[in-house]
């Protein structure tokens, strides 16, 4: 499994791909 700092990591990237809006739309459902 992976650690949470790699997950945390991934996860960041992730966010940095999407469209301004789609990580709006998230961080409010987070």
């Amino acid at each position: 499994m992976p650690s949470q700092s790699e997950v945390e990591k991934h996860i960041k990237t992730e966010l940095k791909s999407f469209e301004p809006h789609v990580v709006k739309k998230m961080a409010r459902v987070l």
